[in-house]
């Protein structure tokens, strides 16, 4: 069973889960990739929990889940100390707030959110410019490089929208 604790990506997609609890028996240290797309998972405490079960995740592929918001209650974004990427792409989330909250995990570098309530009202231009103007630490969108025009920019939309 020692393979089991050199694993670095696992895929449990696709299984129907609503909910995860964070076991505190078990901690994975060596996983860094972990794909949960498509399941029917709403809550941000249960992906957070994820980060308490294995520790060292840099990447997590969140996609397809109904997540109605990125905030929560508790302070459940510790436990995701060393997540740089994130795929949220189809949730439900439909606030600012929302995405305000994900300025909180401390390593978020790469973020990927396409299909959401909150930015279909908006071109993509504009989903552009308001994700990068609420996402400071963001070095990649959707796939894109951020580069230093692109952020000046963009920071300069954002402060114009919101003066108007």
């Amino acid at each position: 069973m020692s393979f089991i604790f050199s694993l670095e990506e696992l895929q449990i997609c696709s299984n129907d889960y609503t909910k995860i609890l964070s076991d505190y028996g078990f901690q994975h240290e060596n996983l860094k990739r972990l794909y949960i797309t498509n399941n029917n998972i709403t809550d941000w405490q249960s992906i957070c929990y994820l980060g308490h079960l294995f520790s060292h995740l840099e990447t997590l592929i969140a996609s397809d889940n109904p997540l109605e918001s990125f905030r929560s209650n508790e302070d459940v974004n510790i436990y995701l100390t060393y997540l740089h990427t994130l795929s949220v792409d189809k949730v439900q989330v439909s606030e600012w707030d929302d995405i305000i909250a994900l300025t909180k995990l401390p390593c978020l570098k790469a973020l990927r959110i396409h299909l959401a309530p909150l930015l279909k009202p908006y071109q993509k231009d504009e989903r552009f410019f308001l994700l990068l103007g609420y996402m400071k630490n963001i070095t990649k969108l959707n796939g894109s490089v951020i580069t230093a025009n692109e952020r000046e920019t963009s920071e300069r939309r954002f402060i114009r929208y919101y003066s108007q």
